[in-house]
């Protein structure tokens, strides 16, 4: 079931940073909180300090300790995209063009944010291929077990 939830940039960062030094894309870390959480009959709680990220940290933290740091460092790459004030602007521009009220300037902004994107669903699908291959098993296959799409986090 997806599920969609507004962030404060400070907090993504967190989870963002969080999830990539356990090696787990963000969606899979939000995924695991919840169900340690949840499973747990935790109570919901305010100031996040003991909430479901505390347990889906150390409950992680033993799997990463079984990652080399070739894996652990393909996957701090895969996890990486582009800040959410970027896709913000980028999905702005997007609109501008559909409704034929992109200024030249604009223009201009959308090809060079388009070719960040660009730039970094080919490091991400690069770290992917390299990260499937150690392991042994298909591109598709990884990209499903890390429940990763294939573009940038937009």
């Amino acid at each position: 079931m997806p599920v969609t939830i507004e962030l404060t940039p400070e907090l993504e960062a967190r989870l963002r940073r969080e999830a990539a030094r356990l090696g787990l894309p963000p969606e899979a870390y939000v995924a695991r909180a919840l169900e340690q959480h949840l499973g747990a009959g935790n109570p919901v709680g305010g100031n996040g300090s003991n909430g479901p990220a505390t347990a889906a940290a150390s409950s992680a933290r033993s799997d990463v300790h079984g990652l080399s740091a070739v894996e652990a460092d393909l996957l701090q790459r895969i996890n990486l995209g582009l800040p959410p004030d970027f896709w913000s602007a980028y999905r702005a521009l997007l609109r501008r063009r559909d409704e034929g009220t992109l200024t030249p300037e604009e223009q201009a902004s959308l090809v060079e944010m388009s070719d960040r994107v660009e730039e970094a669903n080919a490091r991400r699908m690069t770290a992917l291929a390299t990260l499937a291959k150690l392991r042994g098993i298909g591109l598709e296959t990884l990209m499903r077990d890390l429940g990763v799409s294939g573009s940038a986090r937009g």
